[in-house]
């Protein structure tokens, strides 16, 4: 396996066992699912509020 991170930059590479028992923040971050490590996300939304239609 290889895991590509943005640009093409190759993250690592190996077996799928060998990428799971990786002690890389980035990979593990990648395999286990984490929100929080080193690469940070947040995807803009609109406010629980607005979703429930009830905005003041």
């Amino acid at each position: 396996m290889v895991l590509l991170a943005n640009g093409g930059r190759v993250v690592a590479q190996g077996t799928p066992a060998e990428l799971m028992g990786s002690s890389d923040p980035e990979v593990r971050q990648f395999v286990r699912g984490e929100p929080d490590g080193p690469v940070k996300f947040h995807y803009p939304s609109r406010s629980l509020e607005a979703d429930f239609g009830v905005e003041a």
